[in-house]
C-alpha cells in the first residue's frame, strides 16, 4: 500500500518536472517576444510548480520511511512471536524433564560406547590376525609362481633357477630353441 502511493507520487512529480520544462521553453519564447507581464505569471507558476515537486519528493521520503519502520515492526512481531512459542516449549521441557532419568540415560550411554570401544578393539585384532595370514598365504603363492616359471628370490632379488621341473618346461624349451634355429636360418 505504502508502496503504491510511492510510485503514484513518483508518477505525479515526473508530470511536474515535464510541466516544468514545457514552462521554461515557453518563458523563453515570451522573453524573445519582450511579453514581460506574461512571463512575470508563468515564472510565479514556475515557482509554485517547483515547490510542488520539491514537497512531492518530501513526502516520498516520509513515505518510504514510514514503510521501513512497518517493516521493522512486522519483523520485530513475528520475532517476538517465534520467542513466545519458544518460551512456552521450554517450560514444558522443564516441567517434563526429570534429571535423574536423564543422569541414568547418559550412564547407559557411556557403558554402551565402552562396549563398543572394546568391539572394536577385538575386531581390530581379528582384522590384524586375518591380515597376516594373508600377506603369509600371498607370499607362499608368489613364491610357488615363481618357482613354476623357474625363478627364485634369493636376496631381495629375482633370479633363475638351475633346476627345470616337469615335462613340460623341457619341450617349451626345444620349442624355444627350434624357433631361435628357424629365425637364424
Amino acid at each position: 500500500m505504502i508502496n503504491k502511493s510511492v510510485r503514484r507520487m513518483e508518477r505525479e512529480r515526473r508530470k511536474l518536472l515535464s510541466t516544468e520544462k514545457k514552462y521554461l521553453a515557453e518563458l523563453k519564447v515570451l522573453a524573445r517576444q519582450n511579453n514581460h507581464s506574461a512571463a512575470k505569471i508563468l515564472i510565479k507558476d514556475l515557482t509554485r510548480l517547483r515547490k510542488q515537486c520539491d514537497q512531492y519528493l518530501l513526502m516520498q521520503s516520509q513515505l518510504k520511511s514510514i514503510g521501513f519502520q512497518v517493516s521493522t515492526l512486522q519483523a520485530q512481531t513475528e520475532v517476538n512471536a517465534a520467542l513466545r512459542g519458544a518460551t512456552e516449549t521450554m517450560t514444558r521441557v522443564n516441567e517434563t524433564m526429570d534429571v535423574k532419568e536423564i543422569q541414568e540415560v547418559m550412564k547407559q550411554f557411556v557403558r554402551n560406547v565402552e562396549k563398543m570401544g572394546v568391539n572394536m578393539d577385538l575386531m581390530e585384532d581379528a582384522l590384524d590376525n586375518g591380515e597376516s595370514d594373508i600377506v603369509g598365504d600371498a607370499d607362499q603363492a608368489y613364491e610357488q609362481l615363481l618357482s613354476e616359471i623357474g625363478l627364485e628370490i634369493i636376496n631381495g632379488e629375482t633370479v633363475p633357477t638351475n633346476k627345470l621341473r616337469g615335462s613340460g618346461e623341457k619341450s617349451d624349451i626345444k620349442n624355444i630353441e627350434q624357433q631361435l634355429q628357424d629365425l637364424k636360418s
